[in-house]
């Protein structure tokens, strides 16, 4: 029970951080990951250590490439990385779908709310035609006006729901 409520209380204020300021603070991100990993050791015994070591290299793994492509900030990849120190390796893989549906319902809400269909097109299609020709940049230039809140997806929040939905789906075990 314990477990599951710090995860939970530690992906709330990472994405009430995220909101506020577009960052999750490094300090958040480790002391979540410290004590997830002295509750995984100390539920689960020696077997822990090998939940933890998988739960935060999966995300990686799987994710490591939107971050390589700038797609998926830093912070958003240690946050999902900590939250699989908790969840350990089959618990991460369901939050990352459910962070990912989670995610995609809350930008078509906005690209619904503010209008934004055929120009989250345009600028997908350029981005990738920038990519073909071996262009590196990032996908979200932070200088251009998505900066905006009608542009930007904060993905811990997204993260969030997702722990919580696994959460209330698992409710007798993590």
């Amino acid at each position: 029970m314990l477990l599951k409520m710090t995860l939970l209380l530690f992906t709330a204020a990472a994405a009430v951080k995220d909101r506020q300021c577009a960052r999750i603070p490094n300090a958040l991100i480790f002391v979540a990951a410290c004590n997830g990993a002295f509750l995984q050791v100390y539920s689960n015994g020696w077997s822990g250590i090998l939940k933890v070591v998988l739960g935060a290299a999966i995300p990686l793994i799987l994710f490591g490439w939107l971050f390589a492509l700038a797609m998926l900030g830093a912070g958003d990849l240690k946050l999902l990385m900590a939250v699989g120190v908790y969840t350990g390796p089959y618990g991460i893989v369901k939050v990352l779908l459910l962070a990912l549906i989670s995610g995609a319902v809350l930008a078509l809400a906005k690209i619904l709310k503010y209008g934004l269909f055929k120009e989250r097109m345009i600028y997908f299609f350029n981005y990738v035609q920038q990519m073909a020709f071996g262009r590196r940049e990032p996908y979200m230039d932070m200088a251009y006006p998505q900066k905006s809140e009608k542009w930007t997806i904060h993905f811990a929040v997204p993260v969030f729901l997702a722990v919580l939905i696994f959460l209330a789906a698992n409710m007798g075990k993590i």
